[in-house]
């Protein structure tokens, strides 16, 4: 049984206007204290992962009660505030969803081992990939998106071509679990993250190792470039959030402000905020790149699990294992 969607807001126009995005300005509400200005929520579940689609009209969050238990992918018209799609196939819990970069197709990486790929618009499945080992934790399409990303439990980034549904390489270094991987705007350099508390960088077109980030005390359980390119960020279980330097693997900044692990990290499109989301229960926006904490955002029940901004800029998205997904104003945060 697919479970109930709620919705819940401070009134339907108000509701509309948020996801929506482009009809908001700022609230006076946010001069107290941030609120989320929408909230979906599915009753009985965990929300690991949120993506927008690439025009902002669509969200995909993937999840389920427990890892060892049921998955569950769903798909949200934000407009009508409804449930378009329930995805099912997995047969466990659901740990990343992705749009490619033309927003047709969804990926899903699952503790089924399983990466998948469906069609966005009927919700029908193209592509089973198997290969991993262990949990599927983690998956990112290409810029073009011809090339998918995943990694796993079993130390591997796999690059998969989407064409043909084969394996096109096996990248090994970390050693233990890949918990993260992001593509560079330009497509050419892939950077991983795992429980080894490094981050790697590969040529993304020979797979090739490039320079190895070290400094986090802890697992790297999140990895996001910068729109130009030239930055990494990363959250970890040591509760940091780190910025590297591209060309050397350097490490450029270390902002403390969480309390618990940090799951989540995130640029917004003008890479002029940084969103962080911690088991802690919290959202930080960071002013970039200063490093500032611009905004607290309090709302969720417990940890975050993944953020997401609106293709626009205008929202945010944030996820957690309280089974809700919510929606903040960016501009209102400013």
């Amino acid at each position: 049984m697919v479970p109930r969607l709620a919705v819940s807001g401070r009134g339907s126009s108000l509701l509309l206007a948020a996801a929506l995005s482009s009809l908001l300005g700022p609230s006076r509400l946010y001069a107290e204290e941030p609120r989320p200005q929408a909230t979906l929520a599915v009753e009985g579940r965990m929300i690991e992962s949120v993506a927008f689609s690439p025009d902002g009209k669509t969200l995909v969050a993937g999840g389920g009660r427990e890892p060892g238990s049921s998955a569950y992918i769903w798909v949200w018209d934000i407009a009508a505030r409804k449930e378009i799609h329930a995805l099912t196939g997995h047969r466990d819990y659901v740990y990343c969803v992705a749009f490619s970069p033309d927003g047709t197709k969804i990926a899903s990486a699952s503790a089924d081992k399983n990466v998948r790929l469906w069609h966005a618009d009927s919700g029908t499945e193209q592509w089973v990939l198997e290969g991993h080992t262990d949990w599927a934790q983690f998956v990112a399409f290409s810029p073009d998106g011809k090339t998918l990303a995943s990694t796993a439990n079993d130390g591997t980034v796999k690059l998969w071509d989407l064409d043909s549904g084969k394996e096109k390489a096996s990248l090994k270094g970390h050693g233990k679990n890949v918990t993260a991987v992001a593509y560079s705007p330009d497509g050419k350099t892939l950077v991983s993250g795992g429980t080894d508390a490094t981050l790697r960088l590969w040529n993304a077109a020979t797979g090739q190792p490039g320079p190895v980030c070290r400094g986090h005390l802890g697992s790297v359980f999140s990895v996001a470039f910068s729109r130009d390119g030239k930055s990494v960020a990363s959250g970890s279980k040591d509760a940091s959030v780190r910025l590297w330097c591209v060309a050397t693997g350097a490490e450029v900044a270390c902002f403390q402000r969480h309390t618990d692990f940090v799951n989540t990290v995130t640029f917004s499109p003008d890479d002029k905020l940084l969103a962080s989301g911690s088991y802690d229960g919290m959202i930080i926006l960071w002013n970039m790149p200063a490093g500032k904490t611009a905004r607290l955002l309090k709302g969720h029940k417990t940890s975050v699990t993944c953020l997401a901004f609106a293709p626009d800029g205008k929202t945010l998205a944030s996820a957690g294992l309280d089974g809700s997904v919510r929606l903040w104003s960016v501009d209102a945060l400013k």
